[in-house]
């Protein structure tokens, strides 16, 4: 292989995205007659949120080689990434009637199905991903997450299952943290999120959503935390809708405390906390 493809595969594997596509463009000419140099350049972009130039590179690559399963697998993954769910689905079958027995494609597809709201298909995908291979850790987060999205009442009991068998997988961590915010538990998913942002403390929107739900979890913050979990758009809905009723029905006396209970504990004692999380962990 090219050396500055070596070199570009190392810093993918460390995550050093913006330093792998820096040496793919200083690989020379000869690199992009390597199915590797579009991998990387592609995945490399989709790890960094650029969807559309992730996609980009994987169709410029799958031009040249229209069954690299590498190279389809990342299309579909950015396809998804830029909410197009059903292109996404598309490549995933497309690449597994050429390539039927692989995990990664089936666990994209399943929870791509999840994701478009067709359950009973991702439940069908896992399935078979699971006859294949029913200890892989690829197959056991892709049915975590194809529950949790399906509201099963099992996901938690596969997030368990998944975290106990790759407690150092920082996604395992995110995946419970998101369930939890499903089920309005904003204690365990601050618990989740932040042993998720000790693993990778390079993701700034782990840490964000860690810090954001330690401070919805508060003790000071108790008398709010159904409110705070609704989410801030909601949360202010409720609130103007709670006004316009109490001022319907002649309750206008009570206004006054409502506004009251709004400003200290969805105002001011947020912001406080906000305040003090900065000041322990910074900015982010």
């Amino acid at each position: 292989m090219i050396a500055g493809l070596m070199e570009a595969r190392r810093h993918f594997a460390a995550r050093r995205f913006e330093k792998c596509l820096t040496t793919l463009a200083e690989a020379g000419d000869g690199a992009l007659d390597e199915p590797a140099f579009w991998f990387l350049r592609a995945e490399s972009l989709r790890q960094l949120g650029k969807s559309s130039e992730a996609i980009s590179a994987a169709r410029a690559g799958l031009e040249r080689w229209p069954e690299e399963i590498g190279l389809l697998d990342s299309l579909g993954l950015a396809l998804v990434g830029s909410g197009d769910l059903r292109g996404g689905d598309e490549i995933f079958r497309r690449a597994l009637a050429i390539f039927p027995g692989s995990l990664s494609l089936l666990a994209h597809h399943a929870t791509t199905l999840a994701r478009l709201g067709k359950d009973e298909e991702a439940k069908h995908v896992i399935q078979s991903a699971m006859a294949i291979a029913p200890d892989s850790i690829v197959v056991l987060e892709a049915q975590a997450l194809v529950a949790s999205h399906s509201r099963d009442p099992a996901a938690g009991a596969y997030l368990d299952e998944l975290v106990a068998r790759d407690p150092e997988n920082p996604h395992a961590h995110v995946l419970r943290g998101n369930h939890a915010i499903r089920r309005r538990r904003v204690g365990q998913a601050a618990k989740a999120f932040s042993e998720a942002a000790a693993l990778d403390p390079e993701n700034t929107s782990v840490a964000r959503a860690a810090r954001a739900t330690r401070v919805a979890s508060h003790p000071l913050l108790l008398p709010s935390r159904w409110i705070l979990a609704l989410g801030r758009r909601r949360a202010q809905f409720l609130y103007i809708g709670l006004i316009v009723v109490l001022l319907a029905t002649g309750q206008g006396r009570f206004v006054p405390f409502v506004a009251a209970f709004w400003i200290v504990f969805l105002v001011i004692l947020p912001r406080v906390l906000r305040l003090e999380q900065r000041r322990r962990y910074g900015k982010l």
